[in-house]
């Protein structure tokens, strides 16, 4: 690895990310920073201002709902992941896991910046939505379509084979992204990654592939986390 190259991976790292963060925080509190000040004494008013707005909205502190990508996947208050949770009740649960991580796997990678004119409608519900919640139902209906399986009589999953053959052109219809009218920020990055996150899972079949002719998947780390050792019997 070249000194270059040893940069780099460092400047990726969290202890790269953590000594240039305490370098910001440092020059705030030194009041260096050219953009911005920060006044430290109003700290304390901040955090009562934030909890009193929490508690004004939520009572019940356990009804907070979670910022999550499930979250994305059910707004406007429609059930898409459990509809399809639904379906899979003959498949039993350890495969309904299995699903549902390769589902959510493969929709948080896709969730990067869409940009500010691109949008998604679904046709089910002729709702048209943006950003995180946009590409988190684009990715859905890739699921649901079978796009990331290469297997078309298990269309409801993710596997390796599948991910590496994943084409720009495949997300972009996907995604109904047209370069005048619907662009999206990032589309052949998100492709690249796909294929990347294919080849990754093909690289640790000790996480990913099971004791059989199929390829690996993302929704097998459940099985290697059930036979881990300090995993509780009974978890699913």
């Amino acid at each position: 690895m070249t000194s270059l190259q040893t940069r780099i991976k460092y400047l990726k790292s969290l202890p790269a990310i953590r000594e240039r963060s305490q370098k910001v925080f440092e020059t705030a509190r030194a009041d260096q920073l050219h953009h911005f000040e920060v006044n430290f004494s109003q700290l304390d008013n901040a955090v009562d201002l934030v909890i009193s707005l929490i508690r004004r909205d939520y009572a019940d502190l356990n009804s907070i709902p979670p910022h999550s990508r499930w979250r994305h996947f059910e707004v406007d208050g429609h059930s898409r992941v459990q509809r399809l949770i639904d379906n899979w009740e003959s498949s039993g649960k350890l495969e309904t896991a299995r699903r549902i991580l390769d589902l959510f796997v493969v929709s948080v990678l896709l969730d990067a910046g869409a940009g500010n004119a691109w949008s998604y409608h679904e046709k089910e519900t002729g709702q048209i939505y943006k950003r995180s919640e946009g590409l988190a139902i684009a990715s859905l209906y890739m699921f649901k379509n079978g796009s990331f399986s290469s297997d078309n009589s298990q269309p409801h999953r993710v596997d390796a084979q599948r991910l590496k053959g994943i084409t720009v052109d495949e997300v972009a219809k996907a995604f109904q992204v047209n370069e005048t009218t619907n662009p999206l920020d990032g589309l052949e990055g998100r492709a690249n990654l796909l294929s990347r996150l294919g080849k990754s899972l093909d690289n640790h079949p000790e996480f990913f592939k099971l004791d059989d002719n199929s390829p690996p998947r993302p929704g097998n780390l459940v099985d290697y986390l059930l036979a881990h050792p300090t995993t509780k019997s009974n978890s699913i």
